[in-house]
């Protein structure tokens, strides 16, 4: 007997759905199930996923991204899928191959600056979370000091949001050994909807 060789396992939107769906006997294996209610249980997976970037700062997905800086501006709008900062952010001049440490400051330490135009080398930021039209959230960063110099950097690492689901036929955007929990969460979540209430804390514990 020989192993597999391979460590690539993965499921798709439409089959962690149907595990889900078995779990409360929904479907037996292999059983067949309504493309409408998948559709409904996609929509269920979703908001489990996006309620899990709310337990914290998950290492997948921190990245470093690097912002070029414009001279005299102070405010840049991140990408709509930052949705925190991990301080501290590493500030470089064009051309250099150093840099310099910036860290976060409150609202309140921002609040109390009393000149926010003054230009230097930056080494305080303010993260500011507001919404647009459409109720998503987006990023604003403030520097202290204004950059002096357009074409210098700053690298940050930014925590990311969990991608959608928008096709049965996806992956999650987790690693492998998140698939058993993302299951039983949709367990949970589906559970009033099938009126097995009294599985909700079976399944919750499990996830």
């Amino acid at each position: 007997m020989t192993t597999s060789g391979t460590n690539t396992f993965n499921l798709t939107a439409q089959r962690l759905i149907d595990l889900a769906l078995m779990d409360l006997g929904v479907n037996g294996p292999g059983g067949s199930v309504d493309p409408n209610l998948r559709v409904m249980a996609l929509d269920a997976l979703n908001m489990v996923i996006k309620n899990a970037d709310t337990q914290g700062e998950f290492t997948w997905r921190t990245s470093r991204i690097t912002q070029t800086l414009t001279s005299g501006v102070a405010s840049y709008v991140l990408s709509n899928r930052v949705t925190d900062l991990d301080q501290p952010a590493r500030y470089t001049q064009a051309g250099a191959t150093y840099g310099s440490q910036v860290i976060s400051m409150t609202r309140d330490e921002y609040m109390a600056l009393p000149d926010r135009t003054t230009q230097g080398t930056p080494f305080r930021y303010y993260c500011e979370s507001s919404l647009d039209a459409t109720g998503l959230q987006f990023m604003t960063l403030y520097l202290y000091p204004v950059p002096p110099n357009t074409g210098d950097t700053l690298e940050y690492a930014a925590v990311l949001k969990a991608l959608d689901l928008t096709d049965l036929s996806q992956t999650i955007d987790a690693p492998q050994k998140w698939l058993n929990v993302y299951r039983a969460a949709l367990a949970a979540d589906l559970c009033p909807a099938f009126g097995a209430m009294d599985r909700v804390a079976f399944f919750t514990k499990k996830a």
